[in-house]
């Protein structure tokens, strides 16, 4: 019985924080673009710290509590970087945040790799993984672009607008359809162009390819069984 109630609380929470991140998500990229009077630091702050929160509720195990403390330290070091200004101290907790991202990333990726079959709960975990993988992505773009001017033909008054275009140029990036309205100017930019690139057509390839066959591959009718990692 208890571990009856446990899988049900398993299921109920990974399905509420992926389809709250999927939404998260979605305000950041593609809502707050549109409105400029919501480009706000201390918004999207808030916004990012929603994202890793609910990022570790549909990535977290038992067994990896470490993440707490992660989460933490990462929501300390966006807060410094939305309220202070002190540029080594923001350098510094900007990368923080931009090594976090891709950690969470990565338990997106592994966490793909153990589902046995393929459902709409798990499609949605694999959009979450890529949109999560741009905006690390943008992250690191913007941080690129604020502390060494002139890596990419950004010409933008503050770091916070600066990231809504990052946003813009990483994921037209990524999907390399290469506009040319933005682009990298220096070897720094442009090395950074191709990781984004590759790493675009590299989630693609492997990690939807992976989830077609496993679809292709499971008996109709067979359930997915979302066990306690």
């Amino acid at each position: 019985m208890k571990l009856s109630k446990y899988r049900r609380f398993y299921q109920l929470k990974t399905i509420v924080s992926n389809w709250g991140l999927l939404m998260l998500l979605g305000s950041i990229i593609f809502i707050l673009p549109v409105f400029p009077t919501l480009h706000i630091e201390l918004f999207e702050g808030f916004l990012i710290s929603l994202v890793i929160l609910f990022s570790i509720f549909a990535t977290r195990s038992e067994r990896n509590r470490s993440m707490i403390g992660q989460f933490v330290v990462t929501l300390i070091a966006i807060w410094i970087t939305r309220v202070f200004h002190l540029y080594y101290l923001n350098m510094l907790t900007r990368l923080i945040v931009i090594l976090y991202f891709f950690v969470i990333i990565g338990n997106f990726i592994k966490l793909l790799a153990k589902r046995s079959n393929v459902n709409l709960l798990v499609i949605v975990e694999a959009i979450n993984g890529y949109l999560l993988l741009g905006l690390g992505f943008s992250f690191l773009v913007s941080y690129i672009s604020f502390y060494y001017p002139g890596s990419f033909s950004f010409i933008e008054a503050s770091a916070s607008t600066t990231d809504y275009t990052a946003y813009y140029y990483t994921f037209v990036t990524m999907s390399t359809l290469g506009y040319g309205d933005l682009l990298p100017l220096t070897a720094r930019g442009q090395s950074i162009a191709l990781l984004i690139t590759l790493s675009g057509q590299f989630y693609m390839v492997t990690v939807m390819a992976f989830l077609i066959g496993k679809l292709l591959s499971t008996p109709h009718g067979k359930e997915d069984e979302y066990n306690p990692r």
